[in-house]
């Protein structure tokens, strides 16, 4: 399964939670956690999060042309 095509999951978490990365853990009462597929975790506190959903909203992830995509 390509990046693209890989089931994306958004789940909210105490910040003691043992999915929550050690660097994270206990710095906020909540921790949001998006899953991408089984591939990767990536970790966000509240201020975090907010300023992610705030840079999507501004188009700032926006892909204009899918040859732009890069596989890592």
């Amino acid at each position: 399964m390509s990046a693209r095509e890989a089931e994306v999951t958004v789940e909210v978490v105490p910040g003691d939670h043992p999915s929550v990365p050690p660097h994270k853990r206990g710095t906020d009462a909540q921790i949001w956690l998006v899953i991408v597929g089984n591939e990767g975790l990536l970790a966000f506190n509240k201020a975090e999060w907010t300023a992610f959903i705030g840079g999507v909203k501004d188009g700032e992830f926006d892909i204009e042309d899918a040859d732009e995509l890069t596989t890592v």
